[in-house]
């Protein structure tokens, strides 16, 4: 019970901190198109991941499904380091619009 509610707490974090990087990143009138591929690819990552692990788990055992998922959790980790580019922090203009600094 106690690793479901933090598994559901990470969700409830990483979820609307990746569509708040997608909103950032992606041009408006492409934004709907963006937030759509990262619920498809996100749901199927879910899925194929259930299946291998399934997979491992029956070939191999436990310990190496969760060494498996460990370094495929990591190196998710890492390409995304590589692949966001760091950006000034935003500031709010006295008519309401942000900036970029």
């Amino acid at each position: 019970v106690l690793l479901t509610i933090l598994f559901s707490f990470s969700f409830a974090i990483f979820v609307p901190a990746a569509i708040g990087l997608l909103s950032e990143r992606v041009p408006n009138n492409q934004q709907g198109v963006a937030i759509g591929m990262y619920g498809v690819f996100e749901d199927a990552g879910m899925v194929a991941g259930s299946g291998v692990g399934g997979f491992i788990w029956e070939q191999w055992g436990h310990i190496t499904t969760f060494l498996a998922g460990s370094i495929a959790s990591g190196s998710g980790f890492l390409l995304t380091f590589k692949f966001i580019k760091k950006r000034g922090h935003r500031e709010i203009k006295h008519n309401g619009s942000l900036q970029n600094l």
